[in-house]
């Protein structure tokens, strides 16, 4: 998922990955799925900076309509009634990473004062409407008012913010997140 720069995307392999492991855990009977960006040395990186838009350029019309169904099968297995999902969003968070974090059925920002959570959905900027499905989830979450203000004025939310607003349910600090994530884990039986 990640891109020269360093910044993790979302490619039509990284989705059919995605799709993939999930119907497999879902298949084994699997309670609960946790998304997060990766952890390394006691830091967290940035969760997803949206689609690959260097590969979504060159897609033909109908490849394209492919690689947003596909994106929506993914965030849409997210809020399947059979288990429970938690998505951990951190860092920079925009357009198609977006729409996939706030399909977690519980959502919760990680502060650090070493990466800060950026929410935004620049999408609009560009004349783009992401098909994953975001534009619904987070007018679901939030209301029209929220929804227009982080559209059309391109607002960045921080973890506080998207708490605020009810994107996120929960804000945790780095240095409690095993234990807070494998609380959440306990309840899953």
């Amino acid at each position: 998922m990640e891109a020269i720069d360093g910044l993790p995307r979302l490619s039509e392999l990284t989705l059919r990955n995605l799709d993939r492991t999930m119907k497999v855990l879902k298949w084994e009977g699997c309670k609960g799925l946790v998304l997060s960006g990766y952890l390394q040395g006691g830091r967290i990186f940035n969760f997803c900076t949206g689609a690959d838009l260097h590969e979504v350029s060159s897609l033909e019309p109908l490849a394209a309509l492919d690689f947003s169904a596909l994106g929506q099968r993914v965030t849409e297995q997210l809020l399947w009634t059979g288990w429970k999902t938690l998505t951990l969003l951190s860092g920079v968070v925009m357009g198609g990473g977006c729409d996939l974090a706030l399909h977690g059925q519980d959502r919760w920002a990680i502060e650090s004062s070493t990466m800060p959570l950026r929410l935004q959905h620049p999408a609009a900027l560009h004349g783009l409407i992401t098909g994953f499905g975001g534009t619904h989830r987070i007018h679901e979450l939030v209301g029209p008012t929220e929804t227009r203000a982080l559209f059309k004025n391109l607002e960045v939310w921080d973890g506080p913010t998207c708490f605020k607003k009810g994107l996120v349910t929960k804000i945790i600090n780095l240095k409690d997140l095993e234990s807070t994530v494998g609380a959440w884990q306990s309840q899953l039986t």
